[in-house]
């Protein structure tokens, strides 16, 4: 509405002013000039309006039109259960209705499906904080799959996975929803989303012929080993027939996708090590160089909106990023104070609360200006649990191992101190002084490498006894050569 007041356009006044529809929904309740019937599958019938019917969905617009078989006075829709028509049916005419959760997901489906698209726009603009595991519950049962499901799922499934067993959650799900949700689930490797997959079908008899597909379009292929990429190029897919616990049937498309796997593994490898690409113009052997460090576990899983706690007993002055800056190879300065005896040496800790993780190796980098305050002496440990806990050491070094390096470096985990043990805790210890005989420990990056699976999946990794080459540690070894006392650590 706008009023002109004095006659000049530029005075114009506007006034915003609320739609209301209590007299649509008067009509709609009390069943006045209605022209069609609704026959909900319940056996329920419910009055309406064509012409508002056809204004809240292009589909049934087109239905109603004279040509189709909908243009009678009785329409019964051929999907959707009667409690949500009813829900639809009376947001179409305005009522002040609350949508009960319980249908959100089949709502937005309907929405869809009946391009019913201010109500799209509006269930997509909910606030789910506090609803996901209950919105996962329903995604894994619903009846059809658009595209805006995809939408919702990547808000939800990635907070509801830390609290919600899916090992449970999966069997008996339909393929399509468990592709989506387990592609979704964070910071998990390619063989435990084989495991996920593996509980989709485990004891069904309607497995389709073609369930290696959605799987190989779900997981990352070019993740598994050349050798078990180089397998299955050649028609043996026992490795997966072995996971998954049934035989696969293999057309174009998936080889096409095996192949793919294999050309991007030869690529990355190209863009991590030096003269790789020309390596057709190299005479005999040459050593290749890796040209930069990969983000490590903590970092992904930070950068995904996760918590990772960083604890150390003081900040060096000059120390000015955020706490988890250590988890980033490129920070240049970071560490504590001076801690010398008799206090306690420093140490950093990097604690990971909604994650395992089975450690393969450590990124360290010196964290101050070159030959200042280089530690020497340090041994990294990892433990699980609050409170006061058993430390394992993972990696020791000493004088003669040169210390923490400048430029950074990832250091692999002796065999004899790693056995597929998952922990949530991690620190950098010192156990002597530093190359300028003091006690500041300057670690300008921290992070582990390996396998992480979030800690609601833990009963997945029951499955470690099954074959996984070298992609996946094996699992339930024996953890003893991991517990050694402080006096055999420092020694």
């Amino acid at each position: 509405m706008n009023i002109d007041w004095t006659g000049d356009p530029s005075n114009t006044i506007f006034f915003v002013v609320p739609s209301q529809f209590a007299g649509l929904s008067t009509v709609f309740k009390d069943e006045l000039f209605c022209d069609i019937t609704i026959s909900l599958g319940n056996g329920e019938d419910i009055r309406a309006h064509r012409v508002l019917l056809a204004s809240a969905s292009d589909v049934l617009k087109a239905n109603f039109s004279p040509i189709y078989k909908d243009s009678g006075t009785t329409w019964s829709p051929d999907v959707g259960s009667a409690p949500a028509w009813k829900w639809i049916l009376s947001w179409i005419y305005g009522c002040d209705q609350p949508l009960p959760s319980t249908l959100l997901i089949e709502t937005l489906i309907l929405a869809d499906r009946f391009q019913i698209n201010a109500l799209i726009e509006c269930i997509s603009s909910l606030s789910l904080t506090g609803k996901e595991a209950s919105i996962l519950r329903q995604l894994l049962t619903a009846w059809a799959w658009p595209d805006v499901l995809t939408d919702l799922a990547s808000k939800c499934v990635p907070i509801a996975a830390l609290s919600e067993d899916l090992t449970q959650l999966l069997p008996g799900c339909a393929l399509k929803n468990a592709s989506v949700i387990i592609q979704l689930v964070p910071s998990l490797s390619e063989f435990d989303r084989l495991l996920l997959f593996r509980s989709t079908l485990k004891n069904r008899s309607d497995v389709p012929a073609a369930f290696f597909d959605v799987i190989c379009e779900a997981i990352k292929l070019d993740r598994f080993p050349t050798s078990i990429l180089e397998k299955c190029c050649s028609g043996d897919y026992s490795y997966f027939e072995e996971i998954l616990g049934h035989p696969v049937v293999v057309k174009g498309r998936v080889a096409g996708l095996l192949l793919r796997a294999l050309v991007v593994r030869c690529r990355n490898l190209e863009h991590a090590l030096d003269n790789c690409k020309n390596s057709h113009l190299q005479s005999g052997f040459f050593e290749y160089a890796q040209k930069k460090h990969r983000s490590g576990l903590l970092a992904g899983i930070f950068n995904k909106g996760f918590e990772v706690e960083v604890c150390m007993p003081s900040r060096h002055p000059e120390c000015s990023v955020a706490p988890c800056g250590i988890l980033f190879s490129n920070t240049r300065i970071f560490g504590t104070d001076n801690h010398p005896p008799p206090m306690v040496l420093p140490s950093i800790e990097l604690k990971c609360k909604d994650f395992l993780i089975s450690p393969d190796a450590v990124g360290l980098k010196h964290g101050f200006r070159i030959s200042v305050n280089s530690c020497k002496k340090f041994v990294v440990e990892a433990a699980r649990g609050d409170g006061d806990v058993d430390w394992h050491v993972i990696l020791r070094a000493s004088d003669a191992d040169g210390g923490l390096p400048v430029h950074g470096k990832v250091f692999k985990i002796p065999e004899e101190l790693h056995d597929g043990t998952f922990f949530d805790r991690f620190r950098i210890r010192m156990t002597g002084n530093t190359s300028s005989r003091n006690y500041y420990l300057m670690v300008a990056w921290f992070d582990v490498f390996g396998r992480s699976i979030p800690k609601s999946l833990e009963p997945l990794l029951a499955h470690g006894e099954q074959r996984s080459d070298s992609l996946c540690p094996q699992q339930g070894q024996s953890s003893e050569k991991h517990s050694r006392k402080r006096k055999q650590e420092d020694g």
